[in-house]
């Protein structure tokens, strides 16, 4: 087939389909130049010459560009909700700080325990009522408020899909679910395993595991300095007032330590 181009008000041709492609492509004829061969319906675009037209056709993406692409936009999308899930840990160990303060603040208080025995003796049971309690206290709070303590210092609250509060059994349920599959009971190195599981499934699902079977989802405010300073100043305060009140026991057990 033998195209003619207009070009610079000048003919030029005969041309093959394949020189005309290598026109387009070297940019010496564009979509609007003018074309004609015998048969044709008179001069037209390029773009609208059939026998030329697919020659400003965009090909198909590969099938590995397309996946590639949609690797990259989920990332992007799940990027937000991966630094959030650190907030969300950060909120559970304040939680799990405040309880412990409080554990042992009645229990040193009272005579319950003694600081020496938890230096020499650190009981299994000791460092997992803690966790167990907290799981309690949780599932208690998101049912009624939809935070905790943590969570409210760092703005996260926790509702159903269509935004109203748990149930207690929902609630119940999450926070028993959050602490087998999100923290592994907090004993090392199951705690480690099932934090990156559950970091994984966050990043393939965008829903952490007990969000996903619960049927909930975590909302978030922005953390401005002011809460931040708030909290820091919080947890300083409370380990001077447990260094006020129990300063001399620490110090003595410090003391017996190294003795023996």
């Amino acid at each position: 087939m033998q195209i003619y181009l207009l070009q610079d008000g000048e003919k030029r041709g005969p041309l093959t389909v394949f020189e005309v492609a290598d026109e387009v492509r070297s940019g010496r004829a564009t979509a609007d130049t003018l074309g004609w061969y015998q048969g044709s319906d008179g001069w037209q675009r390029l773009e609208d010459l059939p026998a030329v037209s697919s020659i400003f056709v965009e090909p198909p993406p590969r099938k590995s560009e397309v996946e590639a692409e949609d690797l990259a936009q989920r990332r992007a999308q799940l990027a937000p909700e991966r630094m959030r899930s650190s907030v969300r840990l950060w909120a559970r160990l304040v939680d799990l700080f405040f309880l412990e303060w409080l554990l042992l603040t009645v229990g040193l208080g009272t005579g319950l325990m003694s600081v020496s025995d938890l230096l020499t003796n650190p009981h299994l049971e000791i460092q997992l009522l803690p966790a167990a309690l907290l799981m309690l206290l949780e599932g208690l709070l998101i049912h009624s408020f939809g935070t905790t303590p943590g969570k409210w210092l760092l703005r996260v609250r926790i509702s159903m899909d269509d935004g109203s509060l748990p149930t207690l059994k929902t609630s119940y349920r999450r926070a028993l679910t959050v602490w087998w599959r999100g923290v592994g009971f907090w004993l090392v190195p199951l705690n480690i395993f099932m934090m990156a599981l559950s970091q994984a499934t966050l990043l393939s699902t965008g829903k952490t595991p007990w969000d996903h079977a619960c049927g909930t989802r975590p909302s978030y405010e922005k953390l401005d300095a002011n809460r931040i300073i708030l909290i820091v100043a919080i947890i300083v305060g409370m380990l001077l007032a447990m260094n006020f009140a129990f300063g001399d026991q620490l110090l003595t057990a410090f003391e017996e330590a190294k003795e023996t």
